[in-house]
């Protein structure tokens, strides 16, 4: 059998993802697990080849839905996530697991808790929890036991489509709770624990002196940048510069990635061979770097595959033996997922792994199709041929997970590694001489120098290149099914390049593909129908109105935060580059109607396809908006205030859409009570975490007159359709309301 670690790998990777869908009883699993192994083992000493590989296939299978099932398993009954939101102060003792992740304006602390107090009762509890400072700390450190005071929260979940889902990321970190701090009485070291005598005697004093020799040789920002090279250490590059990585397509270098670490050992093994140290030793000592490296680097997804992959290489070189890197790959893959099988949910891990595929698989088959004769590489150097054909296919293999994850894919990224990539490799060199070399003057200085230049120069190369047009294209989420086309493709048209006959199968692909995408479209037209989603954009209401003919409005409050990197802003930019959304007109309340067109210089409800605006003519304002289809009308108002002048215009909302008020008033009821209204959706608030004074009142009347109510405060973005067979409704988040005595 080709590649037995690979398919070995895939088997194990699909169980992990049916499994954390499909919970299945971990007994079960394990006993199936067990019978196939032993099934497969007999058969296979009887000679029956295919029915033994069959069965350690379904082996595989059923030990991946068995592993995460014993990680996804229910939460024990005292685990600290079942306290959150109590609404009340609590303390939580807990030693730190982690490294603090210090940062310029907060401070995070990850305890497995074992202890709360509540109400005056002291719980035993377990499970791990952020500790979240709302300032900067260096009073921490791993293996310390604290007691904090603070706010015991559940993590906040995607509010809006297309945003990020704080919640899903801690929990596969297996993390279901935030302790807010507010302040440095609130918290306190008890002990000082030992801890992992590894890393509270080896590492963490020797990434401590790395940062030191930076911060002493190399100026800010520089120095914030070669500590991202060399170990990852990013919580000081200023936003700016890492966004330009992003934009450029070179973000990858501040992950230490496999060509990190091969520069590391590459340079180690240099050193050592120039110290005529045996090969078998010089292996052996490059190991122990590995595993140190790993450590110092955090343990990034890209780090421990990196390091993995290379330890195997140099384990198969000291036991004399010929490597496959698929294979070595895949090994990698499943060590890593049998300790840790929530990482496949990691960015970081699958960008890794994906790139590195690319590397190992595609990029032997291209470089050699593309200079069989050496002809090519008489008229480009070897080495720019290389790299640009490594940036071509490893882009090639991470876009849908950009697509995916970030809603972008970095174009300029082929043309900005060709310069980049090398001068990141020199900086992590000349990084590792100054480690070593820092203490001896002035040969420290002048290495520290010149990664100073060399950093400065990087720097303003990334930003050219983030600056120029068209350095990203953004797009919505793909699919999943358009993700596994696109794969295979892919897999086809280098396929291709080898054999002929995979031509007409990546023809045969690209055309269901191109059908896919096709009849998707024809028949999300034909059933188009107007649309509104109210998004959660905090104490500021944003609505998007989707119509019929394919026109797309943004109706705002008129003192909305409009400055490009608002959360606003961000959140509504977020939310548009994920609908496929190009081109919106933007209708802003308090808007002066010379200011808009012709058609929306009247008072009361306008008409303009299937929305009318309502303009306010005495006060030449703009007041709301309304949707009208089938005979069902949707009114947005953008204050409270204004439900007086709705009464006035004679209009019937079968949905009200109106800003939380500060406070729920006996006259605001009243308003209410007057629109026989069948939803009323609240598209703002003023706090996350507290009701207006008088919430309870509005419950009760919804719940008696049996009004669907929807709070984005509680439910997130609330998206409505208006059907023909009538009105949809679908919160982003379920939120349920009951009434109060």
């Amino acid at each position: 059998m080709k590649l037995p670690a690979f398919w070995s790998a895939l088997l194990f990777i699909s169980g992990i993802w049916i499994g954390r869908s499909m919970p299945i009883p971990e007994l079960l699993l394990f006993v199936f697990s067990i019978t196939f192994f032993a099934a497969g083992l007999i058969i296979h000493l009887k000679g029956n080849m295919n029915l033994a590989w069959i069965i350690a296939a379904a082996a595989l299978f059923v030990a991946g839905i068995f592993r995460i099932g014993l990680e996804v398993s229910p939460a024990s009954p005292n685990d600290v996530s079942l306290f959150n939101d109590p609404g009340e102060w609590v303390t939580l003792k807990g030693e730190i697991i982690r490294e603090p992740d210090i940062r310029s304006e907060k401070t995070l602390l990850t305890i497995r808790a074992d202890t709360i107090f509540m109400e005056d009762k002291k719980i035993t509890v377990s499970g791990r929890a952020l500790v979240r400072l709302k300032y900067m700390s260096s009073g921490f450190s791993y293996a310390d036991y604290i007691v904090a005071r603070g706010f015991l929260s559940t993590p906040i979940s995607a509010r809006n489509p297309g945003a990020f889902d704080y919640r899903r990321y801690l929990a596969n970190r297996k993390i279901g709770s935030i302790l807010y701090v507010s302040a440095p009485h609130d918290i306190n070291v008890i002990d000082e624990q030992a801890g992992n005598i590894f890393l509270t005697k080896v590492v963490i004093p020797l990434r401590k002196y790395i940062l030191k020799i930076f911060d002493k040789h190399i100026d800010s920002p520089q120095k914030s940048l070669i500590a991202g090279f060399l170990i990852g250490e990013i919580r000081f590059i200023p936003s700016e510069i890492h966004t330009d990585f992003r934009d450029s397509g070179t973000l990858h270098l501040l992950a230490v990635s496999g060509s990190n670490v091969a520069l590391v050992i590459g340079t180690v093994e240099l050193i050592l061979l120039l110290l005529w140290v045996p090969s078998r030793q010089r292996h052996i000592i490059s190991l122990v770097v590995i595993i140190l490296f790993s450590y110092l680097s955090y343990n990034q997804p890209s780090v421990v595959r990196a390091s993995v992959m290379i330890s195997l290489y140099l384990l198969g070189r000291l036991a004399y033996r010929r490597v496959n890197y698929i294979n070595i790959l895949s090994m990698a893959a499943i060590l890593i997922l049998i300790f840790e099988p929530l990482m496949l949910w990691d960015v970081g891990f699958q960008l890794s792994f994906a790139a590195t595929f690319g590397l190992v698989y595609f990029l032997p088959i291209i470089y050699g199709r593309l200079s069989p004769s050496g002809s090519l590489r008489k008229k480009l150097p070897s080495f720019i041929l290389m790299t640009f054909l490594s940036s071509l296919v490893a882009q090639l293999a991470v876009a849908p997970i950009l697509a995916v994850n970030f809603n972008s894919i970095p174009i300029i990224g082929l043309i900005a590694n060709l310069l980049v990539v090398p001068l990141a490799g020199m900086a992590v060199v000349l990084s590792i001489f100054l480690v070593l070399l820092g203490w001896f003057q002035p040969l420290g200085y002048l290495l520290g120098k010149v990664s100073d230049q060399l950093l400065a120069f990087t720097i303003k190369s990334v930003d050219f290149f983030a600056e120029l047009p068209l350095a990203k294209i953004e797009m919505p989420s793909p699919e999943w099914y358009m993700v596994g086309l696109y794969y295979l493709a892919l897999f086809l048209a280098f396929r291709s390049l080898k054999e002929i006959r995979s031509l007409r199968y990546l023809l045969a692909v690209v055309l269901v593909s191109a059908n896919v995408i096709i009849w998707r479209g024809s028949i999300s037209s034909f059933n188009r129908n107007p649309s509104i989603t109210v998004l959660d954009c905090g104490s500021h209401p944003a609505v998007h109105v989707s119509c019929c003919n394919g026109s797309d409005y943004m109706i705002k409050e008129g003192s909305f935060v409009n400055a490009l990197d608002s959360p606003e802003m961000n959140t509504i930019r977020s939310y548009l580059i994920n609908e496929g959304i190009g081109r919106i007109e933007e209708i802003s309340g308090g808007m002066d109607t010379e200011e808009r067109t012709d058609s929306s210089r009247s008072a009361g409800p306008r008409k303009a396809e299937e929305i009318s605006l309502l303009m306010l003519e005495e006060e030449n304002r703009l007041i709301g908006a309304v949707v009208s289809h089938s005979d069902k009308n949707a009114v947005i108002l953008l204050s409270h205030k204004e439900l007086g002048v709705l009464s006035t215009l004679e209009l019937k909302p079968d949905i009200l859409i109106i800003p939380e008020p500060a406070y729920i008033s006996k006259g605001f009821i009243e308003s209410i009570r007057h629109f026989k209204m069948e939803t009323l959706i609240f598209c703002s608030y003023r706090s996350l975490y507290w009701s207006p004074p008088g919430y309870e009142k509005i419950i009760n009347h919804i719940s008696g007159k049996k009004i669907d109510f929807y709070n984005v405060r509680e439910c997130g973005a609330v998206r409505i359709e208006l059907k023909p067979s009538g009105i949809s409704i679908n919160p982003v988040l379920d939120c349920n309301y009951r009434q109060t005595d």
